[in-house]
């Protein structure tokens, strides 16, 4: 589990520390975009370097998202 956005929402997943940006990027989207849930995932080379997932699946915000990332 990577650390929580700014505003709290849990983040789940793992990436290359070679792209801790992405992380920042993703986990700034729930804090300043007000995002839900989200998942992504980044391959480069036929190698998995991102696979993020956090947020809720509900906007009430009481089931944590559940998609894969």
């Amino acid at each position: 589990m990577l650390a929580p956005s700014p505003d709290g929402t849990p983040i789940g997943g793992t990436r290359d520390p070679r792209f801790a940006a992405v992380g920042e990027a993703f986990a700034a989207n729930f804090a300043e975009r007000r995002e839900v849930g989200a998942a992504v995932r980044v391959v480069v080379g036929g190698r998995t370097v991102v696979a993020l997932r956090g947020g809720w699946d509900d906007s009430r915000r009481a089931r944590r998202w559940a998609g894969e990332s």
